[in-house]
């Protein structure tokens, strides 16, 4: 599977067909926010669980993902404790959020993933925007990102301290399902 965008025709994707399970122990979570308009908070959320399924024609795809809330690590691990906390995402109470797809659609000339993000008790429309894709020694590697404001899933606390804004990178790596196990 490779993406080559060119123009404003969607991508070229020459995709094998059939279900992928995502690799935990491969993929990448990562997200990044600015702190007091100054710098750049960076950090990681492990992938528990994940499967895809690539389609002909691509936009009936799907992808349905997991996140482990309690997973969230910064290089601060007094700040981590906290943002895990019951002020902001309450992994105790809600310990995983969850990416369904309802959509996968050409825009430009790449693709985007559509779909909803359930975090903290809320589900709300979401949108992954796929920037590589690449197929080879047997596995699929997906790279996107999202932009997420957490006031849409009531996560308030530290408005000003912490920006609204939450910018997603995910590389996902995923092998063929094969007779219901993963290649």
């Amino acid at each position: 599977m490779t993406i080559n965008q060119s123009g404003t025709r969607p991508a070229q994707v020459d995709v094998p067909t059939g279900r992928y399970r995502l690799h935990p122990e491969l993929t990448t979570v990562a997200f990044s926010a600015r702190k007091l308009g100054l710098f750049t908070i960076r950090g990681t959320m492990r992938l528990v669980s994940g499967t895809f399924t690539v389609a002909s024609p691509l936009e009936r795809s799907t992808l349905h993902a997991v996140v482990a809330t309690d997973s969230f690590t910064t290089p601060m691990r007094k700040r981590d404790e906290h943002v895990k906390g019951p002020k902001l995402l309450d992994a105790a109470s809600y310990p995983r959020l969850e990416f369904d797809s309802t959509e996968v659609a050409a825009v430009g000339g790449g693709w985007e993933i559509r779909g909803l993000l359930a975090l903290h008790g809320t589900v709300r429309p979401a949108v992954l925007r796929v920037h590589s894709a690449t197929f080879d020694d047997g596995l699929a590697r997906v790279g996107a990102e999202a932009r997420v404001d957490r006031r849409d899933f009531g996560v308030t606390a530290q408005r000003a301290a912490a920006s609204w804004l939450i910018q997603v990178q995910i590389e996902a790596v995923g092998s063929p399902v094969r007779d219901g196990r993963a290649g």
